[in-house]
């Protein structure tokens, strides 16, 4: 990122000579250069005080500090993530999640020194870039000695806050938004260096978090467009396409892998608002709202007399509150919810021309900060990172890496308590973990063989829930792990229907302990579908499951009312409360992408399948908190295709 010391000298020239702008431009030039009259600092101590900033700054955030493996549902994909790469696997055709084939950059776990160096590296930058785009943000507010002082300490406490927050992909994110708001506000130029550095780290950021790589390709679009410079516009477009596609290359992608992994990560970003939400209002919601709303506003008057400035303003401050505000408030948490208030902080650092509206956005900034230290996010066991003791002596002693990492495994294995008879029937069989612990094949060192969104509650929708059907049907002598779990509300038999269905056709339970159960790759002993007449609902009326045989599987598919075009846009607009339905007495939640089914609601014995809750509802009526057409089949099952466990891997 070529965003160097020179950013606040440049300034000098982009403030119009306006009579507002006056006291401004003097601030400005004061804080650039040394004051004649010996007020101001010399430029080398300057220098020095801002150089020793940037140093705290790093020391505190402590980029090169990196998670161990460890149990549990974040857990699990980061690992996945990091382990996919040592194996080589393809994103696109072997793996597909929200974090692209350089994730594992933002959400490193510890398995080898150079992953945890590179990484290191790309959070050092994110923390550089967010350290300068607020230090001097206030070193235009400064004069003299004490403004560079507080300038830099200002830096130092908001980016350690920041990143140990949010991580380094959104920290990298806000820097960069930071950067490209205060030279919209001022009316400068863009400058080649500016639209080059956004350039390459969308193309980076695309591959590290699908979602946030989108967001900076818009910034970067915003600054094309802006761009009168011919150098610029010539240099924008071929930087990006030759860094997306180094990147994907170095990352050893194949070019065949691009389009699918494009389709599925604009899936899973398109899913997740709607299969993950939570609904309600929290207190947080209702303080990010009003902080928005005087961000805004300070925005709107800050640029009051510069109609373009207004514009690009408003429009950038606008597009990040509102993806950060679908990041943070989806999931109604503090572990999301601190995306939106780190937001706030990188559009409250700006620097403003008159005092009420320099206090507004330092009231923004100040409560903000405040929110993120409240949340515990940062010290949130989950996300607990090694400090600089361990990490340097992780980097000089392999030994010691080593023993850290077999503590790991065992403090895993006793977490997963998988039993060994259950082990040796896997033995080398390529095997997937159900529904997130990818870390149980990890710790056992199993062969592992991951569906492609390698936690399947995350198929959000029927695509993405077909390619991980047809791994699980493609892969010769698959097994799957799988522990009774659920996320949210939802049900596990449902997450997805189309894997669900042919783990229960194709597969057989072979073996089991009291956490886990074992399914093996067997032939297919399910009939087509028999469709039943279909059966338009009301909210809230159930409806009766139709019987079937003793050897027959029950399921259903759910149509939701589309509504009118005005109800579509408003429920887009307002995200309408999640898709319900009632089993008997239980309330689950539904994906409304995956409501077309198959659902399964009843399993005969002959499935052998497990009885817990999660994985045999035996419910005789249904209802959904939405209008619709529910329309329910009859699956057939071949008898003589159900041998009993004994007779498979023989009696435990």
């Amino acid at each position: 990122m070529a965003i160097d010391l020179g950013l606040a000298r440049q300034e000098i020239d982009a403030v119009p000579p306006s009579h507002d702008h006056t006291s401004s431009r003097e601030l400005i030039r004061a804080a650039a250069s040394p004051s004649r009259d010996g007020e101001g600092l010399q430029r080398p101590l300057r220098h020095l005080v801002i150089a020793l900033g940037l140093i705290a700054a790093v020391l505190l955030s402590c980029p090169w500090g990196q998670r161990l493996p460890a149990s549990g549902l974040d857990q699990g994909w980061m690992l996945g993530l990091t382990w996919a790469r040592d194996l080589h696997l393809h994103f696109g055709s072997d793996v597909l999640f929200t974090y692209g084939p350089w994730g594992w950059l933002a959400a490193p776990v510890l398995l080898h020194a150079g992953p945890l160096i590179a990484a290191g590296l790309f959070s050092l930058a994110a923390v550089s870039a967010l350290w300068w785009a607020v230090t001097s943000s206030f070193l235009a507010e400064g004069r003299g000695p004490l403004g560079t002082a507080l300038s830099t300490v200002a830096g130092g406490i908001v980016t350690p806050v920041v990143f140990a927050a949010t991580g380094a992909s959104w920290t990298l994110v806000i820097a960069l938004f930071s950067f490209g708001l205060r030279c919209f506000a001022a009316e400068r130029e863009v400058t080649t260096r500016l639209l080059v550095a956004v350039s390459l780290c969308a193309a980076l950021l695309l591959q590290v978090k699908f979602s946030e790589g989108v967001l900076v390709c818009c910034l970067w679009l915003v600054l094309l467009a802006r761009s009168r410079s011919g150098r610029s516009l010539r240099l924008g477009g071929p930087v990006f396409v030759l860094a997306f596609m180094g990147f994907w290359m170095v990352a050893g992608q194949s070019l065949g892998d691009l389009a699918p992994w494009l389709s599925g990560s604009w899936h899973l970003t398109l899913g997740y608002p709607d299969a993950m939400q939570l609904g309600g209002m929290s207190p947080m919601v209702a303080t990010a709202g009003l902080l928005a709303v005087l961000a805004l506003l300070v925005t709107l008057f800050d640029t009051s007399d510069r109609r373009h400035a207004r514009l690009w303003c408003l429009l950038l401050t606008t597009g990040l509150l509102v993806f950060a505000g679908k990041q943070a408030f989806t999931r109604q948490d503090a572990l999301h919810s601190v995306a939106f208030f780190s937001a706030l902080v990188g559009v409250g650092v700006q620097a403003s021309s008159r005092s009420v509206l320099q206090l507004s956005r330092a009231l923004v900034v100040v409560i903000s900060l405040l929110a993120i230290a409240s949340s515990g996010v940062a010290s949130d066991a989950r996300f607990q990172r090694t400090g600089w003791r361990e990490t340097s002596e992780l980097m000089i002693h392999a030994t010691a890496l080593e023993t850290r990492l077999e503590h790991a495994r065992d403090a895993m294995r006793r977490d997963y308590g998988v039993s060994g008879h259950l082990l040796a029937s896997i033995g080398d069989r390529p095997v997937a973990v159900d529904p997130y612990e990818v870390g149980a094949a990890w710790a056992y060192d199993l062969n592992w063989s991951p569906v492609p969104i390698l936690q399947p509650y995350s198929a959000y929708d029927p695509d993405l829930d077909a390619r991980n059907t047809a791994h699980l049907l493609s892969t010769r002598d698959m097994a799957v792990l799988r522990e009774e779990n659920v996320v949210d509300d939802r049900l596990q038999l449902w997450d997805s229907p189309q894997y669900n269905m042919a783990l229960v056709c194709s597969f057989r339970q072979v073996d089991h302990d009291p956490r886990w159960t074992l399914f093996v790759r067997g032939v297919n002993r399910c009939s087509a579908p028999e469709r039943h007449p279909s059966v338009a609902v009301s909210p809230g009326t159930p409806v009766r499951v139709p019987a079937a045989g003793p050897h027959a599987i029950v399921t259903m598919s759910f149509a939701p009312d589309g509504g009118s075009l005005g109800r579509k846009v408003a429920s887009a607009l307002t995200r309408s409360s999640p898709l319900k339905v009632k089993l008997g007495d239980a309330e689950r939640g539904l994906p409304r992408a995956l409501a077309g089914g198959p659902l399964i609601l009843r399993l005969p014995e002959d499935t052998r399948w497990p009885t817990g809750p999660q994985s045999r509802p035996e419910a005789e009526t249904v209802a959904f908190n939405a209008p619709g057409t529910v329309t329910f089949s009859t699956v057939r099952l071949a008898q003589s295709a159900s041998p009993s466990a004994s007779q498979e891997v023989g009696t435990k």
